[in-house]
């Protein structure tokens, strides 16, 4: 259960903008040690410290990426941007279904220690819609 709340609390925060987000403190050595370790290819680091995490946005292979560490250094979660032909084929039909006459607004890949999970925002006018994948399907989120 601590796992799903995580990963739900994750993906919240990917969703929402980073703007709400504040320098509470300098990030530590250890969590700066076990990121330079994980991403040696990263490239336009930005830091930034929560009460409860750390999350490093950079790029690798021109992918925007974010990583989230907890507190004490343990890689979180990793989540990046994708476009729409990047999701598997078995998620990318049921997508295009799902998302009918709305425009994607974005994609993101989440890997955690549970596997990768695909969330898609959509819009049309003032409706928006998330959706995150279950197993071959979609579901609103």
């Amino acid at each position: 259960m601590k796992k799903r709340i995580i990963a739900l609390t994750t993906a919240i925060i990917m969703i929402t903008s980073v703007s709400f987000a504040k320098d509470i403190r300098p990030v530590p050595e250890s969590v700066v040690t076990s990121f330079e370790h994980e991403f040696e290819e990263a490239n336009d680091i930005n830091w930034i410290a929560t009460n409860d995490f750390y999350k490093a946005l950079f790029t690798v292979n021109e992918f925007l990426t974010e990583a989230f560490y907890s507190l004490d250094g343990e890689l979180i979660a990793v989540s990046k941007k994708i476009t729409i032909d990047q999701l598997p084929i078995s998620l990318l039909k049921k997508a295009k279904e799902k998302i009918g006459s709305y425009h994607v607004s974005s994609i993101f890949e989440l890997s955690t220690n549970r596997g990768i999970e695909y969330f898609i925002s959509v819009e049309n006018g003032n409706d928006k819609k998330v959706f995150k994948n279950s197993g071959y399907t979609w579901i609103r989120y």
